[in-house]
């Protein structure tokens, strides 16, 4: 019996190893992606709302949180529909997202003020 609970034990560990790193490579893709569309959001926000009226744009933002956080969750708050747009005016650039940070890396980055010191943070070498 102790045979076999051993032979078990070490199938259990390959397997959990195994499950334990798809695992993560899932969170890493969600979590990629969730900061792309983020941007994305972020800049077609800004463009809806570059130009206009600030009461315009307010308006632009109320009714987009509304629409959005009624179908996909409070992701989609005023709150964070604003922090997508100054996420996308932070780093402008898509291409130069790293896709090892996290959204709330991203959120820490936003408040550094130093151009040279954000980009070192978010752009690991």
């Amino acid at each position: 019996m102790q045979e076999l609970e051993i032979i078990s034990q070490g199938i259990y560990e390959d397997l959990r190893q195994r499950i334990l790193y798809v695992q993560q490579k899932v969170q890493k893709a969600v979590n990629a992606g969730m900061v792309q569309i983020y941007w994305e959001v972020g800049q077609r926000v800004d463009n809806a709302c570059d130009g206009k009226r600030a009461d315009y744009g307010k308006e632009i933002l109320k009714y987009l949180s509304i629409k959005l956080t009624n179908e996909f969750g409070k992701a989609y708050s005023l709150r964070n529909l604003q922090m997508m747009r100054q996420f996308f005016r932070a780093f402008p650039n898509a291409n130069t997202l790293c896709s090892q940070l996290s959204w709330s890396h991203y959120k820490l980055l936003m408040r550094v003020n130093n151009i040279d010191a954000r980009n070192y943070y978010g752009f690991p070498q």
